[in-house]
């Protein structure tokens, strides 16, 4: 598993969150690196695993980091643009696209 990555800046009600939500901060940096982001135009950005995620993680990361984390693909994180993670969470339902 990944431990030579840099450590997410995170807000403090975002650590409580990912404790709450069983998140590890390596899956939330995965997410971070290759998920699609949503900006939302205020400056903010939902940043999400769609399938084209997964497969860049499977194929740059290696299958063996993949599987460790795939009970968390579902989640999600909301970061000021440029600057820290705000919060963390799994998705229930899918996500519009703009």
């Amino acid at each position: 598993m990944p431990t030579d990555r840099p450590s997410l800046p995170l807000s403090l009600h975002a650590q409580v969150r990912m404790q709450q939500r069983g998140l590890p901060a390596a899956a939330l940096a995965l997410i971070r690196r290759y998920g699609r982001r949503q900006h939302d135009h205020q400056g903010c950005a939902l940043v999400y695993l769609d399938r084209r995620g997964r497969e860049a993680i499977r194929r740059h990361e290696g299958e063996q980091v993949y599987r460790a984390y795939e009970k968390v693909w579902d989640a999600y994180l909301l970061e000021r643009v440029g600057g820290a993670v705000l919060t963390t969470g799994h998705r229930t339902r899918r996500f519009h696209r703009e």
